[in-house]
């Protein structure tokens, strides 16, 4: 109460950095306990595959063949049950309403395997049989609102299904959709004769292992398993791995992902910035005590005296500690319960709040930074403290230097570590928008993505295409089997003359029509484009990348003409020839470099519009789309997206990123600012008389000011010559995760140097011009 000025400094950092250190820690939480609700989620696990494509790399997919699930139970011991996923987005109508929903299609032992509780239906039943179908709470509550919705009947592309079940509402961390269940038995004949074989990796299978087996022995298993049923080179080249459910969310780079994932490096990054915030806010405290120390040796000194030991005096001053680190966890709570609704909002996926009454975790942390915070901000200024002797600062009102090393080094770290925040946040800024505006080799403005359905009739889909096409507005539609920033499917293709199995290459590959290379702006290098008119080109023709002819190893030959062969479902291959090659154009996210892609032209998979429209009124072209779609399909739910906008979203989780880190950076200038405020008031203070004899002897404003920020400038400039070294090294890391990145230009250092100079130096110009320009008189008047 006494120093209200210098306690509001120390609880107003330690509170910024409690908070933001609480924060991280709850994302933390939040982030590893994603699927961790299953009753038996520790014997859960996904089967994922590393494929080998033939040129030494990998190609990582989430996904599996439809055959392997019954076969891997049957076949290893330790597997006490499977179920599978296979996911279609399905026109859903009830009544004279129609949506588009995923629909998963899974095995009758969905129940067996998950454990899901059903808020009504009997889980034994639900998915026995045909014709049935369980629905989660926000599509039972879409579907009928305040209705009953058990044994409703609900149509699935002019199918009939009975809604035999509606799930609870799961927690929102949860990687997998239960959108709609839909037996497995009522899965179309189309789909079964895709994914009926042993190689077309479609389906996610997940395996629920007995009770005390390690997944370590089941994974052993597996390379003989696919020997000895994908057999040949396919074999080797597939290498199935065992993945918990609850890593899948912290676990990227998987091909065909069936939910949101989150690089777990950006976690642990967060988790150390909020360290290092709540360890800034501690070097303030410590620099504050540290300096106003000399303050209380008549304290120290009297305690002493009538017989106080060291130990009472740290205990005295640990608990003054604790008690502004009690008040400051108070104020850090509120902040958090009040930030963390925007944060929510900023991510639109998670939901972190804090359980008071369950979450164990948020009272040990508490406790934790409780016991942590008191002792690295209490432990040096108490023993610094009570080791005074008391003859010795009897005999002198000052003990200690303003140039104290520890305080130097200190003040040294904490603005090396803002200066490392600063770097970072402006390059991941710049980064983010080189991502946003790269030429990713195809002209993706005004590009509308449509989707239709898998197997939708190709004549009307064609019929709808050229009624678009008499709208002036609409410059170009094309068909095609995905959208333009899609991984497609992935095929095996063999070059004759190398024909045994060891020289296949499994390549991803995307369905047109004739129309779609125009369309996306592709430039053809070499060759011709398909031709609807040569019964042919739907066969036997393909078009491939500039990297496909690389990886084919025809650099320096003419690709045109040359022949591959297909491996089909059913082991029988059919023979192909290229008849063009298109520029190199990026079809995936820009972590990645470009890969081998092929085109072919199969009317049959085609299921997705391309419209390329005029931008001076989108509002009554998307009218006119969607006012033709009802007269061609109608019944059938229509929704559209703009890839521009899928390109922009693409990048959601660097772009959050980017805002949290903008956001700590500055907090962590500030906090930096307050410790550096409050040392230089005391600094300035002890300094008053040696002020006001320098201005008697005729030392002007100016030069007092300056002396000061020389001083203390100095401790910034050494900040910025550690930090930003660091800084360089840490995000060139970084930027080395993307195959395509921005540089690092030199006006980045210099808006950093800058920006930490002109921060150091506003902190403590109000400081040193208050006491340049205060009247000697009053200073000296005690002398």
């Amino acid at each position: 109460m006494k120093e209200k000025g210098y306690t509001a400094i120390n609880i107003g950092s330690l509170a910024i950095g409690i908070g933001v250190f609480l924060f991280m820690l709850l994302l933390y939480q939040y982030a590893i306990s994603y699927d961790s609700f299953y009753k038996n989620g520790d014997r859960i696990y996904r089967v994922i595959e590393r494929v080998h494509t033939g040129d030494g790399s990998e190609v990582n997919t989430a996904m599996t063949p439809w055959k392997w699930g019954p076969m891997l139970k049957e076949e290893l011991p330790g597997v006490d049950n499977y179920v599978r996923f296979l996911i279609r987005g399905k026109s859903v109508s009830y009544q004279n309403d129609v949506f588009n929903i995923a629909v998963s299609y899974v095995d009758s032992t969905f129940f067996d395997v998950f454990q899901l509780p059903l808020q009504q239906g009997d889980p034994q039943t639900a998915l026995s049989g045909t014709g049935k179908v369980v629905l989660s709470p926000e599509i039972a509550n879409m579907l009928f609102g305040n209705e009953n919705p058990m044994g409703k009947v609900i149509q699935i592309e002019k199918e009939s299904f009975e809604v035999t079940g509606v799930l609870k509402k799961l927690p929102p961390n949860s990687s997998i959709g239960y959108d709609m269940l839909v037996p497995a038995t009522d899965i179309e004949a189309r789909d079964m004769a895709t994914i009926g074989n042993w190689e077309k990796h479609d389906i996610y299978t997940y395996l629920l292992l007995k009770k005390n087996i390690n997944a370590a022995s089941i994974e052993h298993q597996l390379p003989s398993f696919t020997k000895r049923y994908v057999g040949g080179q396919a074999g080797k080249d597939y290498a199935p791995e065992l993945q918990p459910i609850t890593g899948m969310y912290l676990n990227t780079g998987l091909q065909g992902e069936q939910g949101d994932t989150l690089n777990p490096a950006y976690l642990y990054i967060f988790l150390s910035i909020g360290f290092l915030i709540l360890l800034i806010s501690c070097i303030n405290f410590i620099n504050i005590s540290t300096a106003r120390a000399s303050g209380r040796n008549r304290e120290v000194g009297i305690r002493k005296v009538i017989g106080a030991t060291r130990g009472q005096l740290v205990f005295q001053y640990l608990l003054e500690v604790a008690l502004i680190t009690l008040a400051s966890i108070v104020i850090a709570i509120v902040v958090v319960e009040w930030t963390l609704p925007l944060f929510n909002a900023l991510t639109g996926d998670w939901r972190v709040h804090i359980n008071y009454s369950e979450n164990l975790f948020f009272w040990e942390s508490i406790a934790g930074i409780f016991l942590l915070v008191t002792l690295v901000a209490g432990a040096y200024p108490a023993f610094c403290l009570s080791d005074f002797q008391p003859a010795r600062i009897f005999r002198s009102k000052s003990s200690g230097s303003t140039r104290s090393w520890l305080r130097s080094g200190l003040v040294i770290t904490q603005f090396s570590m803002a200066v490392f925040l600063l770097f970072a946040s402006l390059v991941v800024n710049n980064q983010i928008d080189y991502l946003h505006q790269k030429d990713l080799g195809f002209n993706q403005q005004n590009l509308i993505r449509m989707f239709m359905w898998e197997g939708v009739n190709y004549q009307k889909a064609q019929a709808y295409r050229d009624q678009l096409l008499r709208n002036p507005q609409i410059k170009q539609v094309a068909l095609s089997s995905d959208g333009p920033i899609s991984d497609g499917t992935m095929v095996k293709y063999l070059i004759p003359g190398k024909d045994n199995d060891g020289d296949q290459q499994i390549l991803n590959t995307l369905y047109v029509d004739s129309r779609f290379v125009p369309l996306m702006g592709l430039k053809m290098l070499k060759g011709r484009n398909f031709d609807p008119n040569r019964a042919s080109d739907s066969t036997s023709a393909v078009i491939i990348n500039q990297t496909a002819v690389k990886q084919f190893g025809w650099q320096g030959e003419d690709p045109i003409g040359k022949v591959l062969r297909i491996k089909s479902g059913d082991g029988t291959r059919r023979e192909v020839s290229v008849i063009g090659v298109i520029n190199d154009y990026n079809y995936q996210s820009l972590n990645q470099p470009i890969k081998p892609l092929v085109l072919q032209y199969r009317p049959s998979k085609l299921s997705n519009l391309l419209i390329r429209v005029q931008s001076p009124d989108p509002d009554k072209i998307n009218a006119y789309i969607h006012k033709t779609w009802k007269e061609y399909f109608p019944g059938h739910f229509f929704f559209f997206y703009y890839v521009s906008d899928l390109v922009f979203e693409s990048y959601t989780t660097e772009s959050i990123i980017s805002q949290l880190l903008s956001m700590l950076t500055w907090l962590t200038i500030f906090i930096a600012g307050l410790g550096l405020l409050g040392l230089a008031s005391y600094t300035i203070l002890q300094r008053t008389k040696e002020i006001g004899i320098r201005k008697v002897l005729g030392a002007s404003a100016s030069e007092i000011i300056g002396m000061f920020s020389k001083e203390f400038l100095q401790f910034v400039l050494l900040g910025i010559i550690v930090g930003l070294p660091l800084a360089w090294y840490a995000v060139n890391q970084w930027l080395d995760s993307f195959a395509y990145h921005a540089d690092v230009h030199i006006t980045t250092f210099l808006i950093v140097v800058s920006v930490t100079l002109l921060a150091g130096w506003l902190t403590i110009a109000y400081q040193s011009i208050r006491a340049a320009l205060a009247n000697p008189v009053e200073s000296l008047r005690s002398e």
